[in-house]
């Protein structure tokens, strides 16, 4: 909170420097993300400035999903190859990137940024997926799918 005063009482927020406020969701229990972090961000910032100047801020990687997202070369605990068709992953990796876009518009109000994914498919970059049509794709999906969602 002192930082966070500090910056908005500053000359930067005049000068359209904004205040990127990085929240890593596992470092909250599971499931809890949202329901800590949003009333927290809620009493430390004004509506205004949640819109204007500061920036709730996320990293987001697919690959850490295990059965629910992550692709890989040994099938088991993934949702899927990395020698499926390119757009039948296209479409997954949509999918996925999708889910979590709609879940951060839906539980946070105001300026929204996503500084950090991954082109990895898999939390083992031993198993993960290494043809750069498919580390392309993902990457354009997420690209796409944030951009559309006004997620910086």
């Amino acid at each position: 909170g002192n930082a966070t005063s500090l910056f908005m009482a500053s000359e930067l927020p005049a000068r359209s420097v904004k205040l990127y406020m990085n929240l890593i969701g596992t470092a909250f229990p599971p499931g809890k993300f949202y329901s800590m972090t949003v009333p927290w961000w809620h009493g430390l910032l004004s509506k205004g400035a949640r819109n204007s100047v500061a920036v709730f801020d996320v990293h987001w990687y697919a690959a850490w999903s295990g059965k629910t997202g992550a692709v890989g070369v040994v099938p088991g605990r993934v949702r899927a190859l990395c020698d499926q068709p390119v757009q039948e992953l296209r479409s997954l990796f949509r999918e996925q990137v999708e889910h979590f876009a709609q879940e951060l518009m839906e539980q946070v109000d105001g300026l929204r940024a996503c500084t950090e994914f991954s082109a990895g498919t898999n939390q083992d970059a031993l198993l993960a997926c290494n043809d750069l049509e498919v580390t392309n794709g993902f990457l354009e999906e997420q690209v796409t799918v944030m951009d559309n969602r006004s997620i910086e």
